[in-house]
Order: C-alpha cells, then sequence, then structure tokens
C-alpha cells in the first residue's frame, strides 16, 4: 500500500483566478480540513492509493473527484467552487391527509427563512442557497413536523406535507378472505398500508391504527391470485369488509444471474431459491423455477464466494421471464495480477509498463509481469509501450487473484497535436508566444494563439503550456493514442489587475435613486440612500453595462470599457408605466406544441399558459428580474437579468421534457451512525436494486414526480416514505434501518 502521503493545496472564488474562499470543507479518505482566510488547506496521513475528494462550502456548488489517485505528496492542488444560485421551495401542508383540507396560518421554515400558508395551505419561499437544512412545519394545536438532512440543490417546487391535530384520530378495518369457490380461507395476508396481518381459522382479519386517507390494500395467500387495490379510502372504522381469492395455476420463473452488476457476464453455479423450490444457473447464468404457488415469499440468490442476495417480500402472480439478478464477490484485502505482453504480431514485449490502482509494473524480455498487492475495487487499467497504442481498460475490477492475463499491444506511427492556447479567458484572444511541451517535443503559439506539434510518440506523458508573465498549466497522464486536433487550453495571468468605478444613479430633478442595481462584468451593485454605487474588481475589457430599478427604464450600453479606476460616473433613470409581456410556451421545440398549464413568474406577477400555450403577464413595472417558466415534467426555463422596459409581445419559450433522473446514496445499520447495511432491497419508481458491500445504492431511469419508497431487509424494520419527490438527481440520500 506505501506510506501515507499529504495534500495540500487552495480553493479559490467563484473561478480560477478568484480569491481565496474561507471556510470550505475538504474531505478525502475519511480525513477532514477546513480552508483558512487565503482558502489553504493541508491534510496529512492519506493512504496511497484512488480516493474521492470532495470540496463544499454552504453557499457554493459541491465539486466532487470521484478518483483522485493519491500516489505522492502532492502540495499544488488548486481548484475553485463556484456559487449555487438560489432556490424556490414552495408546496402545500394539508390536515391530516390527502384527504385534509388546506391548513391555513401554518408556519414553514427553512435555513433562517419563514412563511405562513394561504387559505388552501399554499406557502413558497424563495432565495434559499444550495445545502442540506432541516425543515419545520408547525401550527398551535397540530403536531409539529420535523424534516432533517432535507436537501435544497435545486427548485423544489409542488412538495405535499401533513400536520396532524395533537390527538390524531384511528380507524379499524375488519372483515374475511374467501376462496371464489367458497370456503374461508385460514393463514391469508392482508396488507393495508403499511400494516399486515393473517386471518386466523375462521378466514377473520382486523387491522387498527389507521389515520383517514387512501391506501394500498393487497390480500394474498399461496396458490391464489392476488387482489390489490392501490387506493383504498379509509375514513371511518369498517366492518364486513370481504375479499374474494381466486385459485391459480403454479407459476414459472425464468431469468439470468450476473457477475458484479447486470452488465456482468453470467455466473454459473448460481443457486436460486424460492417458497421451497430452488435451480442451479446454468453456464450462462440462465435458470427457470417451475411448479410455483402465487404470493409473497423471500428470493435468494447465493453462491460460494458471492454475497447473499436476500429479497423479502418478492411476489409470485404469474409466470415470469427474462429476471435480472447481480452478485457481488466477496472481496479480499488484496489480490495479485500475472501475465504477459505481446504485440499484435505475438512477440513478447519487454519494457512495456501495466498500471493499475497506483501501482506499475515493466515487463521482463519476455512479456511477463506481476503486480501484488491490488486492493480489491474497480480502477482504470492502462498497459502502454514506448512505439505502440495504449491499451485503456477504464474499469477493471480486481476481485481476486488473477494469472495468465494476455494483452495485446498494437504498434503505431507517431502522431500529431493541434489546437490552440487562449488568453486568459475561453472566449479570449489567442496567446501569443505561448510554450507548449509534451513528450520530450515543444512547440511555440503563433500569433493567433494556434499550435501543431508532429512526431509525438503513443504514450501517457505529462503536457506542460507555459508563459512568462502566466500560470503554468501541467495535465499528467496525457493519453495520446491517436492524433489530436482542436485541442483547447487556457492560460490566467499570474497577478491580474482590477478596476472600480464609482458614481450615482438619479432621476428627474437629480433626486437620488436608492436601490437601483449597477451590472457589469459578472459584478452587481446596488445605490446606497443617496443614490451612490462602488463596483470593484472589474478586469480591463470591454462589456455590456445595464443600470436598472423597478419602476424606472432600463439603461443599457452594450461595449462599455474599462481599462482604468473610474469615479463621478452619473447614470439618469426616466419613470416608466407598468407593461403587458405576452407570446406563448411551446413542448419539445420551436416547432413544437403550445404547452398547457405552464406557469410563467417574474417581479411577483405570474400567470399560466392556456391550452393553446398562450399567455399574458399584465402589470409588470419596468425592471430586471429572473423570469421563469415552470411546468411539472418539464426542465424549468430560468433567465437571469431579464430586462422589461416597454410592452413585449410575440415572445416564445420553450420547455423540454425533463430527462430520467437517478438517486443513489447509502443504507445504513441502526442509526445515521450506524454501520453500511449490505443487502437491503430500495425500491422506488417501479425499480429495486440491493445495497452493496457498502451499503451503497443507485437507481436510474426514473421520470420526476411522486413515489412511494421502500427499503427493507430480513431482521429489519421496514421503511417505507408515501410521498417521496424525485424532481432532480438525487444524490447523497441515506437512510437507515433499525433492527427488528
Amino acid at each position: 500500500m506505501g506510506k501515507s502521503k499529504f495534500l495540500n493545496g487552495t480553493v479559490l472564488d467563484g473561478s480560477s483566478s478568484g480569491p481565496g474562499l474561507a471556510g470550505a470543507t475538504v474531505q478525502i479518505a475519511g480525513k477532514t480540513a477546513t480552508t483558512g482566510s487565503a482558502g489553504t488547506f493541508s491534510i496529512t496521513e492519506i493512504p496511497a492509493g484512488t480516493h474521492q475528494l470532495t470540496i463544499s462550502k454552504p453557499g457554493y456548488a459541491t465539486q466532487t473527484t470521484a478518483d483522485l489517485v493519491v500516489a505522492k505528496d502532492q502540495s499544488e492542488l488548486v481548484t475553485y467552487l463556484a456559487p449555487a444560485p438560489p432556490f424556490t421551495f414552495s408546496g402545500f401542508v394539508l390536515e391530516g391527509t390527502f384527504l385534509g383540507p388546506g391548513c391555513l396560518g401554518a408556519t414553514v421554515a427553512i435555513d433562517g427563512m419563514h412563511t405562513v400558508t394561504g387559505s388552501q395551505g399554499e406557502f413558497r419561499i424563495a432565495g434559499i442557497p444550495t445545502g442540506s437544512y432541516t425543515l419545520t412545519i408547525h401550527k398551535p394545536g397540530y403536531l409539529p413536523q420535523t424534516v432533517t438532512g432535507f436537501v435544497i440543490n435545486g427548485n423544489v417546487l409542488g412538495l405535499v406535507f401533513f400536520i396532524h391535530t395533537a390527538a390524531p384520530i384511528y380507524y379499524a378495518m375488519e372483515g374475511t378472505v374467501r376462496s371464489t369457490s367458497g370456503p374461508l380461507l385460514e393463514g391469508a395476508q392482508v396488507n393495508v398500508g403499511d400494516k399486515t396481518c393473517l386471518t386466523n381459522s375462521a378466514g377473520a382479519y382486523r387491522i387498527s391504527g389507521l389515520l383517514a386517507d387512501k391506501y394500498p390494500v393487497g390480500v394474498s395467500k399461496a396458490g391464489y391470485g392476488m387482489q390489490v387495490n392501490t387506493k383504498y379510502p379509509v375514513n371511518c372504522d369498517q366492518q364486513g369488509v370481504l375479499f374474494l381469492l381466486s385459485p391459480s395455476p403454479p407459476c414459472t420463473l425464468c431469468g439470468t444471474v450476473h457477475e458484479e452488476g447486470l452488465s456482468g457476464p453470467g455466473l454459473a453455479g448460481a443457486t436460486v431459491a424460492v417458497a421451497g423450490l430452488s435451480a442451479t444457473t446454468g453456464s450462462a447464468g440462465d435458470f427457470c423455477i417451475a411448479g410455483l404457488a402465487t404470493g409473497s415469499c423471500t428470493l435468494t440468490i447465493s453462491k460460494r464466494g458471492f454475497l447473499t442476495q436476500n429479497i423479502p417480500g418478492f411476489v409470485i402472480g404469474g409466470d415470469q421471464g427474462g429476471l435480472q439478478f447481480a452478485l457481488t464477490p466477496l472481496l479480499p484485502v488484496s489480490c495479485t495480477m500475472a501475465g504477459t505482453v505481446r504485440s499484435s504480431g505475438g512477440q513478447a514485449l519487454g519494457g512495456a509498463q501495466v498500471r493499475i490502482a497506483s501501482k506499475t509494473a515493466t515487463t521482463a524480455q519476455d512479456g511477463s509481469f506481476s503486480i501484488s498487492g491490488i486492493p480489491a475495487g474497480s480502477y482504470e487499467l492502462l498497459v502502454t509501450g514506448s512505439g505502440y497504442r495504449a491499451q485503456d481498460f477504464p474499469s477493471w475490477f480486481a476481485g481476486c487473484d488473477r494469472g495468465g492475463l494476455q494483452f495485446s499491444l498494437t504498434p503505431d506511427a507517431p502522431y500529431t497535436m493541434s489546437g490552440k492556447v487562449l488568453d486568459r479567458y475561453p472566449i479570449g484572444p489567442g496567446c501569443v508566444g505561448a510554450k507548449v511541451e509534451i513528450a520530450g517535443q515543444a512547440v511555440t503559439t503563433n500569433g493567433t494563439g494556434d499550435f501543431i506539434m508532429a512526431g509525438v510518440p503513443a504514450g501517457s506523458f505529462t503536457l506542460t503550456i507555459s508563459k512568462p508573465g502566466y500560470l503554468t498549466q501541467t495535465s499528467s497522464g496525457h493519453l495520446v493514442n491517436g492524433d489530436q486536433s482542436g485541442l483547447v487550453f487556457v492560460l490566467a495571468t499570474a497577478a491580474p489587475i482590477y478596476y472600480s468605478m464609482d458614481g450615482m444613479v438619479y432621476a428627474a430633478g437629480r433626486y437620488p435613486l436608492q436601490g437601483a442595481q449597477v451590472d457589469i462584468a459578472g459584478q452587481a451593485a446596488r445605490t446606497d440612500s443617496n443614490g451612490l454605487f462602488h463596483v470593484a474588481g472589474i478586469e480591463s475589457g470591454v462589456y455590456a453595462l445595464g443600470v436598472a430599478m423597478t419602476g424606472y427604464g432600463t439603461l443599457t450600453q452594450t461595449r462599455y470599457p474599462v481599462n482604468s479606476d473610474q469615479s463621478w460616473l452619473e447614470f439618469k433613470l426616466a419613470p416608466s408605466p407598468p407593461y403587458d409581456l405576452a407570446g406563448k410556451v411551446l413542448a419539445g421545440s420551436a416547432g413544437g406544441p403550445g404547452c398547457a398549464g405552464a406557469t410563467l413568474s417574474l417581479g411577483g406577477v405570474s400567470a399560466s399558459s392556456d391550452s393553446a400555450g398562450n399567455f399574458t403577464l399584465r402589470g409588470v413595472a419596468a425592471g430586471r428580474y429572473t423570469l421563469s417558466v415552470y411546468k411539472p415534467g418539464f426542465v424549468t426555463q430560468t433567465i437571469a437579468n431579464y430586462v422589461v422596459g416597454g410592452n413585449q409581445s410575440g415572445l416564445a419559450f420553450v420547455l423540454s421534457a425533463a430527462p430520467p433522473l437517478s438517486m443513489s446514496g447509502k443504507v445504513l445499520s441502526g442509526s445515521m451512525a450506524g454501520a453500511p447495511l449490505a443487502g437491503a432491497l430500495v425500491s422506488c419508481a417501479g425499480q429495486s436494486v440491493v445495497t452493496s458491500r457498502a451499503g451503497t445504492y443507485r437507481l436510474t431511469g426514473i421520470t420526476p414526480g411522486s413515489y412511494v419508497l421502500v427499503i427493507s431487509k430480513t431482521g429489519y424494520v421496514t421503511m417505507i416514505n408515501t410521498l417521496w419527490v424525485i424532481n432532480s438527481d438525487l444524490t447523497g440520500a441515506v437512510f437507515f434501518l433499525v433492527p427488528a
């Protein structure tokens, strides 16, 4: 594994040329540091290897590097965090359940901000920075509701919360279960929401402790078809409720068991067991089990040397084919890999390099190599040889000792690299006279910043771009295995010079305007009670200048030059009447159909599009606003600094269908400080996945919406969330199960 290493660096504010960012949290390999006043940090005793590096601070977008290789001491890591935009959080608070009325006068509080619900229970809080917060909802005479770890990383709209009176009312439901042929059924399972009971010898059941709501109801028994009602209403005590089950014929289950993920190869010799019957997978991992009675039971997949997978509550309601399961190998502490590297013509290659998990081996004259002490896991495997095309395996799984590996490298001619070096900005001018170096060769950029370098051999090298007076840019492990063109690099000046602007904004009669906003070069300032403003941190350049205030016309200059400090500037704004904005919201594309029911809002004014997608926003004061166009199931369109200076018509906004989302995180045992819980079943949005040895899970392809989230494992109390809202990619969602 090697000795421990240290990592020193700097976190900047906003960009690679920004000031140091104090108070940022840097985490790697279980160790944490907080940046000082200059943005610097230092972490020692980091085990050599590949780790996840996470840098975060409230109000900034978290930066995560999944596979940072720590193979030596590092003292010059420089990165930056971009400010996260504030978001809006809205929804409804209902009394008791979905059937309850809106709760008027409830207080909703998050991140030091709060609001009181309206007559329909509606609420809206804007300007919340990204982060994890404690959300509270309370009202006198009601039980307060607290949600810890509530994540805001985008606009969260349309959520529904419930609060109950201090003395909630519970109802009971009882009756019998019979076969359609007449006899009463003993041992039938009746599920109402998260409550379950079995019928007695007289076929009778009783479930109590139900709040008024609509519940999913399921009635099942081995050998009978299941009866399901997804929205069974309960708002009073119910007696004599009869369920009839029909005898069902035996069923067959067929599918495939894979090794290490559903995309892995078929796993032969695995045992699949369910309802007292079992089958062993064939050479391709395939299996079939016939003669199964309908019902709910535990499905088990196992094989020696692999982590057993248990799926409780597996429902058999008919023949099922194409089932897909995966078993994860039990990981040793470390493993060894050995083999041979040859040319594509079969000749042994001495001096080739094989690299994996920060370890490197050089082949002997007969092409053989061996690497030991590889921690179990998934890594990039790279095989290179001078004058040969590199062979790259981005996700090579090291789970056990492997010998006899064969790698073949194809001889390759030298390659050509070409591109451009830009001066300070991605849209800046070409950087003349910059030096580009790789593999012992060097060229200098021409008068437009372009370069071309021929004769670069195949391999992995350190690429360096430098110029006096600029910060040198170095990229280690730059892979060359073909011609490369269109490369773009940006060099920042070593010490940028910033300028400032001072002045006054006033109305007719030189009346000073307080609260007017001056925008230039990504910087903004508001005028004080004397109409005075100060904008600092502007680099030399030509920018768009905007001066605006609600109720006044906007002053705009598209090419305003800044090349020195400027003072005593004066900008005059004229009052303006309210205006109307009209247009159409389209679905999918500019030529798509009208999008009905979309909500448009800016400056406190909102409107909804009609059945043809048409809308009109009336009475909007002149000024600069954030315009948003929103509809559930579509990607919200937000336009910052939208200028209103007169009536506008013929506007067109396009909403695209929201892409499938993903949800990932970890399941723990006992508490949020518990150990990772392997083998737990996470089910949401019609998908299910079993947690890994590290307790992690990932669900993909989720359509934005509200779902029932269920997390279960034998020996633990099942967790059910009946209103789990997913409207953006959700990462780091951590849950815990309590032992039964």
